[in-house]
């Protein structure tokens, strides 16, 4: 269809637009109008199929005293096309109500003609054989192998002396089962990972016997968990070497059964820390994962702390609490956080297992990690789109050129559910955000386009990679699409600082909801169900929901380039380089959604 006429056609179905109809006479000194509600009417078929009326609602009602109240139901109200009628005729098609000498109400529907689009079979699913760990692997800081059934993770409870109450044998074993327990609800950090991977990674190990830090917690404020680290390290080798193994137990394992790569270093390191968590300008006291070890060599004999994670006890928040292990634990296997450390912003609308460790990871979080590979659609056609959730399902729209990796720019549309890993975390909430009540496509813009050093041109090599060129945390996105003074707008200016480009950003959901006085960017605004696209909900980048791509317009970010003047980066845009998908819910139920996509 060309885009003239999808927009007269698809406007219909707007989510905004209103699903009743209207016609008023005056009678008998009295005012009454005729309501036709078509909420629940079927409005987009194709040709072939009968049309269904049954479920549409014709009321006559009232003005009194002020209001409008409802006075009957009427059933035989006149149809310009009569139910039941063979629809042969493609296009937008109008549906006159007539009843009585009320003036007739009129409303739309759409026939589609089957033979005009692809369906799934048409397209093929992207390659998913390059996966994040190359970013480990390219700076030697290895990650917990995302596609591995044998990683390996030592759990070290690590207490102070200012809290050695806490070295108990019921707190280790709270830990044993925040981590590695199969029963408890919603989920221990093992179970989500077993679940979330589609079985596709796995991980066992071993809380061991909590262990006396060597260090006052005042002395770790500069290095905190990488004092740590090495001080658990030369403990337990230390221990290892007495007899019954010392402190560590006589079933302890040696430090090689935690390499299960045989690399040289321990696959996970977990440090559970005896303090009170605090949040301060140190950062010490938080939680955090590093991938850069302790200043050891890797050894085979006796693997070194590499990447490690560090944590309080007091994230268990008193009882069964495994939202900040399963975030950090993330990490560990290379995701970033996707929520801004500036707090201008929310791009994930804090419902993320990265942004405010709600839920399931995403679509690009899982695609990244080699779990999923979504659907390519780059052409006009109608799919059918099961639970993401379950399924691992998601549809891919590409940009020009898309590389057919995780690691390029590109649209992701995931038929989100409150079932599985979301449906204790979307109605409890964490942090005080709660995730989505009800079903619905959530639709992202992701740049993952990746880097090997310093510049800002993106790297055609996906395995030298070492980094993205988008961030979501450090810099965050203010309401001039500028994140400091050395940045401008995705238009105008340079950038000459060396870091990740500070205005683009990694991934970020586009919101069904686009009031662009509520996304200003000034505030973090999170997720509900309004974000959710559901039936007969319509997107495009040229109806408003660009205030969501960082050129707050339908261009993709590779419609710029950098060129090097001067020692400096100069920004070239090409407006050529256009989002060119429109996108419309057709239908949407308990299993599966069905998806309208033009290629204007």
């Amino acid at each position: 269809m060309k885009k003239i006429k999808l927009v007269c056609l698809l406007s219909l179905f707007c989510c905004s637009c209103s699903e009743v109809s209207t016609s008023s006479i005056q009678q008998n000194n009295s005012i009454q109008k005729l309501e036709v509600n078509y909420t629940n009417v079927k409005d987009t078929y194709f040709l072939g199929e009968k049309l269904d009326l049954s479920s549409l609602d014709v009321v006559i009602k009232e003005f009194v005293d002020g209001a409008w109240l409802e006075k009957e139901h009427v059933e035989n109200w006149t149809s310009s096309i009569q139910n039941g009628t063979i629809l042969n005729e493609e296009g937008e098609i109008k549906i006159t109500i007539s009843y009585l000498e009320f003036v007739p109400v009129s409303f739309y529907i759409l026939v589609l003609n089957r033979d005009k689009y692809l369906s799934n079979d048409d397209f093929s699913k992207a390659s998913n054989e390059y996966n994040v760990s190359l970013f480990g692997k390219n700076t030697s800081s290895p990650y917990l192998d995302p596609l591995s059934l044998d990683n390996k993770v030592l759990v070290v409870p690590y207490y102070f002396t200012e809290q050695e109450e806490m070295a108990t044998e019921e707190n280790r074993k709270k830990i044993e089962d925040v981590f590695f327990s199969s029963e408890n609800k919603p989920y221990s950090v093992k179970s989500y990972y077993e679940t979330s991977s589609y079985h596709k990674t796995n991980f066992d190990g071993d809380v061991i016997n909590w262990m006396k830090s060597s260090y006052q917690s005042d002395k770790l404020i500069q290095n905190g968990g990488y004092d740590a680290a090495k001080d658990i390290y030369e403990q337990y080798q230390k221990e290892y070497r007495k007899d019954n193994h010392g402190i560590l137990g006589k079933d302890a394992k040696s430090l090689s059964y935690y390499d299960s790569n045989n690399d040289g270093a321990i696959d996970l390191l977990w440090i559970i820390y005896s303090r009170p968590m605090e949040h301060t300008s140190t950062n010490q006291w938080w939680a955090y994962t590093s991938h850069e070890g302790v200043g050891l060599s890797l050894n085979v004999n006796n693997p070194v702390p590499k990447t490690f994670c560090w944590a309080s006890f007091s994230f268990m928040n008193d009882n069964y609490d495994p939202h900040t292990y399963v975030h950090e634990t993330g990490h560990a296997y290379g995701l970033v956080d996707y929520y801004d450390y500036n707090s201008y912003w929310s791009c994930m609308g804090g419902v993320d297992m990265m942004d405010n460790n709600i839920g399931d990871h995403s679509g690009f979080s899982k695609f990244s990690l080699g779990w999923t590979s979504p659907l390519v659609v780059n052409k006009s056609s109608i799919i059918k789109l099961k639970k993401y959730s379950s399924s691992g399902e998601f549809i891919l729209l590409p940009s020009q050129n898309y590389n057919n990796t995780p690691f390029d720019e590109y649209l992701t549309l995931e038929y989100i559910s409150t079932d599985n890993l979301n449906s204790i975390d979307y109605y409890t909430g964490y942090n005080g955000v709660s995730g989505y009540k009800e079903g619905g496509i959530r639709i992202s813009h992701i740049d993952a386009r990746v880097k090997n050093d310093n510049r800002y041109i993106p790297l055609d090599d996906i395995q030298k990679a070492t980094n993205y060129i988008a961030d979501n945390s450090y810099f965050g996105r203010n309401s001039s699409g500028k994140a400091s003074s050395t940045t401008t707008d995705f238009f105008e200016g340079h950038l000459n600082d060396s870091n990740v480009d500070r205005s683009y950003y990694l991934l970020g959901v586009i919101s069904a909801s686009f009031d662009e006085t509520r996304y200003n960017m000034n505030s973090k605004v999170y997720c509900d169900d309004s974000s959710l696209f559901k039936k007969n909900s319509e997107f495009s980048l040229d109806d408003g929901y660009n205030i969501f791509m960082p050129s707050y317009s339908s261009l993709w970010n590779k419609a710029r380039s950098h060129v090097l003047n001067n020692d400096d980066y100069k920004t070239v845009i090409d407006e050529s380089l256009k989002c060119s998908y429109y996108v419309i819910v057709l239908d949407i139920n308990e299993e599966e959604a069905t998806l309208l996509i033009e290629v204007k």
